[in-house]
């Protein structure tokens, strides 16, 4: 494969972020019964929360993205209502992006989107053959639980938003030789300051709050304090690790090799090496002097110069290069449409003239042809079968599976009838918690989920590597406020912690001003409370200050701040600091140089990173005044409401 697109690791990082996602809406979602009986749904009968264009958010996209962020863990009902509406926001900016590239033709067409799927699952396609539509299809459906159109669909949203839109709107980013020279001075300037701590930590443990005091906070902060919905639940493991080994004939082995005869057709495919002279994210006006240098070094392999010792020094490949721009076999379909072209049109032992693609000038070597043929049955017997074993000891777990979990559900919630016809143990679990799993359900998020959003009575199974759960829920007790004996441990915990906070900040704005009016005496001001006051050596944002911290929480202003100046109250691991600036040091310049092309890296990222910020900010603005976004904020409002009644 073209190594060079193994060494993208940015859009291996979205890809893998698009897969999260899709692990997570593989998550099998039943509504809350009642909820949003009146509200309008779309076509496919799902709950609508907001629209972008012509697409909808609906309610089960949204708990699947709840669940696989884990929130709802939150006992806090604020904090729970701001992290579910953060998501919400970031899901619909999601269906704006995806808009914004549909409106700019970036959405891959079906070859496209094959030739990615190469690029970014390459185990998908050992020795550059594809495993066929029968393993791919496990491989979705055991991985992801995804239907094929389903994954690939989220491959597509992958490949126009997160590489090709983000890359329109920063391929023009440049960060000069200057820019970095600001960064290096910024990053190696120094400054001195003596500081005060005020421990939030110490003012806590000389707090001794009275009842009234709790029971007035509880009063106040009542609304925190829910006991949650607890179910009880009756539970079946089974373990398919037991089954018998099947057995596997010749005519089965015969069978599986006619019917997957594409998984053993070798394609037509080459062995080559090239040297990439990277133009992609450079400025165009170097694009000339690259070309320049690229036609020099194909004049000295012309001349008899050794490839692969020019490849080692010159590639910018960084996945070949190393290796003297080996790329191993590669067959069509996998590299760019002129790569693949000039490839496969030399003959074995013959030198390319530049070849010029989307990632540069490349100067290709052919080693090696091979015709396309179909692998013997002999050739791939002991494949074929591990395979058909492999397949066979699947479909007999699933026919044990299917079997007892189509018995469990008629018989619904007396599992243990089900159990003693299979020689199963049923295991009675009372008054689950969901924020506090029992052991038995410790390692089953989903299927927990799963149990606290159907309704009573209704069979629910999971399938695991480990085996199989069956779970049924036959009793359930309704959240409800809690009463203040029930939660005094967390009242007072978080009283103590709410004063000691407010008492600490009020300490140190009293040292601020006293130090101020001292004359910028802080050793004077932290005295009358009894602290005592600290100065520094000379220290750079990325050091690590004795008994205070890392330095960069201080701030910018301590190394612009006039000495004299008195700052704070800053926090700092918790603790608040206030700090007087003394001095600043300058910084010495003589290791930029070493440094400078990391540091230009390193903006580049950055600002990047700021540029797509703004774009999303702006895009989503303009979305908004043309109208291209509702948010029907009542349902949000109720889908909050009912998700902090059972938190």
């Amino acid at each position: 494969m073209f190594n060079l697109f193994r060494s993208q690791k940015q859009s291996v990082r979205y890809l893998l972020a698009g897969i999260l996602i899709l692990v997570a809406i593989s998550m099998v979602i039943t509504l809350i019964p009642g909820l949003y009986s009146d509200a309008p749904t779309n076509a496919a009968g799902d709950f609508v929360l907001a629209t972008v264009g012509d697409t909808d958010l609906t309610v089960q996209e949204v708990q699947i993205r709840f669940r696989d962020l884990q929130i709802g863990a939150e006992r806090d009902p604020q904090t729970l209502r701001i992290s579910a509406l953060n998501t919400i926001d970031g899901m619909i900016m999601e269906k704006v992006l995806q808009a914004e590239a549909a409106d700019l033709g970036l959405n891959p067409n079906a070859e496209e989107l094959a030739a990615w799927l190469k690029l970014q699952l390459p185990f998908l396609f050992p020795d550059g053959v594809f495993v066929g539509r029968p393993q791919y299809e496990m491989f979705v459906q055991q991985r992801f639980r995804r239907s094929i159109p389903q994954f690939e669909a989220e491959l597509a949203r992958s490949l126009a938003v997160d590489t090709r839109l983000k890359r329109l709107v920063t391929s023009s980013v440049i960060v000069t030789e200057e820019d970095a020279r600001d960064l290096y001075r910024r990053q190696n300037e120094a400054t001195q300051v003596e500081f005060v701590k005020v421990s939030m930590q110490e003012i806590a443990q000389s707090l001794n709050p009275t009842e009234e005091q709790l029971t007035e906070y509880f009063t106040a902060n009542q609304a925190r304090y829910q006991i949650p919905e607890l179910r009880d639940v009756k539970l079946l493991s089974l373990d398919v690790s037991g089954l018998p080994e099947p057995t596997v004939t010749d005519a089965a082995i015969e069978a599986y090799y006619f019917r997957n005869r594409s998984l053993y057709e070798n394609p037509e495919r080459v062995h080559a090496s090239h040297i990439l002279f990277m133009t992609q994210g450079k400025p165009e006006s170097e694009a000339e002097a690259i070309k320049t240098k690229a036609e020099e070094v194909l004049k000295r392999i012309k001349e008899g110069a050794d490839f692969a010792a020019l490849a080692k020094e010159y590639s910018e490949d960084p996945g070949s290069g190393a290796n003297g721009g080996d790329l191993s076999w590669v067959t069509r379909g996998q590299m760019v449409p002129e790569f693949e072209q000039a490839t496969f049109t030399l003959q074995p032992g013959t030198i390319s003239d530049l070849v010029e693609t989307e990632f540069g000038f490349h100067i290709i070597k052919v080693h090696e042809k091979e015709t396309a043929r179909l692998r013997p049955l002999a050739e791939v017997r002991d494949d074929i079968q591990n395979a058909v074993i492999q397949e066979e000891r699947e479909l007999e777990r699933m026919r044990f599976v299917d079997q007892i979990v189509d018995a469990a559900r008629a018989a619904g919630k007396d599992l243990d009838q089900v159990a003693a016809q299979y020689n199963l143990t049923v295991q009675t679990l009372e008054r689950v918690n969901p924020n506090q799993p029992p052991a038995e359900l410790a390692d089953a998020r989903e299927f927990l989920d799963a149990l606290f959003q159907n309704p009573e009575g209704q069979v629910l199974s999971e399938s695991r590597e480990t085996g199989t759960l069956i779970g049924v829920v036959t009793g359930i007790t309704p959240s409800r406020p809690a009463e203040f004996a029930e939660v005094r441990d967390s009242v007072r915990q978080a009283y103590i912690l709410g004063e000691a906070r407010r008492l600490a900040t009020e300490r140190a704005q009293q040292i601020v001003v006293q130090a101020k009016e001292s004359g910028s005496s802080l050793q004077q001001a932290a005295a009358r409370h009894n602290l005592k006051a600290q100065t520094t050596g000379f220290v750079k944002p990325s050091d690590t200050i004795p008994d205070l911290g890392p330095a960069q929480t201080l701030g910018e202003t301590a190394y612009t701040a006039p000495p004299g100046t008195i700052v704070g109250p800053v926090p700092s691991m918790g603790e608040l600091v206030v700090y007087r600036v003394i001095a600043h040091q300058e910084a010495d310049m003589s290791g930029f140089e070493d440094q400078k092309q990391g540091l230009i890296e390193q903006q580049t990222m950055a600002r990047r990173d700021e540029a797509y910020r703004l774009f999303m900010s702006a895009v989503r603005q303009r979305y908004q005044d043309e109208g291209r976004i509702t948010r029907y904020q009542n349902r949000i409002d109720q889908f909050l409401d009912t998700l902090v009644r059972r938190g």
